[in-house]
């Protein structure tokens, strides 16, 4: 086994001595005549083994290297994206901002033609708070004496008829509705010579009574205020006829109204200061 060892130490001197002898002859031969054709041969195939082996390492490490790049990418696109994120919900905020803006100006645009058309002298109001069940419908509004809000003065909107005011405040008032059930609007409706009493319903509805059964009512007539009663002029729009009949047991007819308002979500209205039925302009 000593021996065994022994022989192959030697074969390994050997070898190392035989490439430190063939160094030492190359290093001679290249600087006796560096330009021969051996060396050069020599230069191309040093090249040539560097060069296999730099594609080698290159298939070794490439994916590697391509894996560490896919995840420094992957990094910054997860980070561009929560920032993306941001600024959409940043734009959407914005857009739903903008969109209010817009309704808000179409509600005022609307009442803007009111006043216009009518040639109303008007105040115009934020509904704040409200009170409705089967008995009684009203709102407060945030306008008041102070702002020349008086009692038994109309309110409107662009949709129609509201009600009036029925306790005015310095800064605040209450407005009963049209769809209470003690409320009465003195209404007619247009081109057919037909006059009665607009009331509310206990499931805030609107019903025209006093109607007599002979006169000729169908769906889709419309409903405005005749001017009588001293609180509303006329000529305000109420809404339209939904059902008409003439029940036997009756002695007038039955007449639904329905309003184009919306009367659970109130916001911007107007009150009219004048022109004022006769009534009311005496006790200013």
């Amino acid at each position: 086994m000593k021996q065994y060892h022994h022989r192959g130490n030697l074969r390994n001197r050997i070898i190392l001595a035989a490439f430190l002898l063939a160094a030492v002859l190359l290093i001679s031969v290249y600087y006796r005549n560096p330009k021969s054709s051996f060396i050069q041969n020599l230069k191309k195939a040093t090249i040539n083994g560097l060069a296999y082996i730099q594609v080698g390492a290159n298939k070794v490490f490439s994916p590697v290297q391509n894996g560490w790049i896919f995840v420094i990418e992957l990094a910054n696109s997860k980070q561009e994206n929560v920032h993306l994120k941001k600024e959409l919900s940043g734009l959407k905020e914005r857009l739903n901002d903008l969109s209010v803006i817009e309704a808000e100006n179409r509600r005022l645009r609307g009442l803007v033609q009111v006043t216009v058309k009518k040639q109303y002298k008007t105040i115009m109001a934020i509904s704040i708070s409200s009170s409705s069940n089967n008995w009684e419908a009203s709102i407060i509004i945030d306008k008041g004496s102070s702002k020349g809000v008086k009692e038994r003065m109309p309110v409107i909107s662009k949709e129609g008829l509201l009600g009036q005011v029925v306790n005015a405040g310095s800064f605040a008032s209450q407005v009963q509705l049209i769809t209470d059930t003690k409320s009465g609007v003195a209404a007619e409706i247009v081109g057919r010579n037909v006059k009665g009493l607009l009331q509310g319903t206990y499931d805030n509805k609107l019903e025209m009574t006093l109607v007599r059964k002979i006169r000729k009512v169908k769906k889709g007539d419309r409903v405005v205020t005749s001017g009588l009663g001293g609180v509303y002029p006329r000529g305000l729009y109420i809404g339209r006829v939904r059902e008409a009949k003439s029940p036997a047991t009756a002695l007038y007819k039955y007449i639904r109204v329905e309003s184009e308002v919306n009367f659970n979500n109130l916001q911007e209205m107007l009150v009219i200061k004048s022109p004022l039925p006769p009534n009311i302009e005496s006790l200013k």
